[in-house]
């Protein structure tokens, strides 16, 4: 598996996960693992893959959307 890991302001929260639902459906990756836990005012989300390449896109997408927040992070 290949982790996609965004960190984002709680505030928003909902607005983000409607973002990725609706990217991963445009594009038709199917995540295999859809977690978050919170740190503070922060959610760390986390979206595991089959394929890295899949992971990588993710990750570099939602980086760009919120520049405001850490960078993604792959494993």
């Amino acid at each position: 598996m290949h982790t996609a890991t965004v960190r984002l302001r709680m505030a928003d929260l909902s607005r983000e996960m409607a973002a990725m639902r609706e990217w991963l459906d445009r594009t038709r990756y199917e995540s295999a693992k859809f977690t978050y836990d919170q740190d503070g005012d922060a959610a760390v989300i986390s979206v595991e893959f089959h394929k890295a390449e899949e992971a990588e896109k993710f990750a570099r997408h939602f980086e760009d959307q919120e520049r405001r927040r850490s960078p993604p992070t792959i494993e």
